[in-house]
């Protein structure tokens, strides 16, 4: 199954956590499910966002939409998201 994998800085993490979990419905129908959240031990408002998806171009599309850029920049992103899709290769 693929991995979505989302490098973010935020602003204020509480705002963003609240905006992305709000987004969960979509996110699920579009095939992708949440399976982590890490923040870095060394600059508290930078995540790591671990998704599931169903299908990479799926996937690909969700996240190049207007809409979800939309949603990423209303959340209080410091910048755009840094994201990498990718598939497991050991099976």
């Amino acid at each position: 199954m693929p991995v979505v994998f989302a490098r973010i800085r935020v602003g204020d993490f509480d705002r963003w956590k609240t905006a992305f979990d709000s987004h969960e419905p979509y996110r699920r129908e579009q095939g992708i499910t949440l399976k982590a959240i890490y923040r870095d031990a060394s600059y508290w408002n930078g995540i790591l966002v671990i998704l599931e998806a169903e299908d990479v171009e799926k996937a690909q599309t969700y996240y190049s939409s207007d809409e979800q850029r939309q949603r990423m920049s209303q959340s209080g992103l410091e910048r755009p998201a840094e994201l990498w899709i990718g598939s497991d290769v050991l099976g």
